[in-house]
């Protein structure tokens, strides 16, 4: 179970900060969705890591679609 305290949205994320209540962790769940070029992508990780610093004392998860690929077979229709 998991206690909702406060969310934060920004471009291409949305974080949600709560407590989980069994353990009493403190916890920041971000669900993220990044662009397929580069420099959105250097622009929302930078964000990321800003908002993650101001809240230190929190456990981190985050998922969501990073549109990476691991190889150029990957890549159909685009060069």
């Amino acid at each position: 179970m998991f206690y909702y305290e406060n969310h934060v949205m920004g471009k291409g994320y949305i974080a949600i900060l709560g407590q989980h209540v069994t353990s009493k962790t403190r916890c920041g769940l971000v669900n993220m969705y990044f662009a397929c070029n580069l420099s959105d992508k250097i622009i929302l990780w930078e964000a990321l890591s800003n908002f993650k610093s101001v809240f230190r004392d929190l456990a981190w998860c985050f998922s969501g679609d990073f549109n990476v690929v691991r190889s150029i077979n990957e890549r159909e229709g685009v060069r």
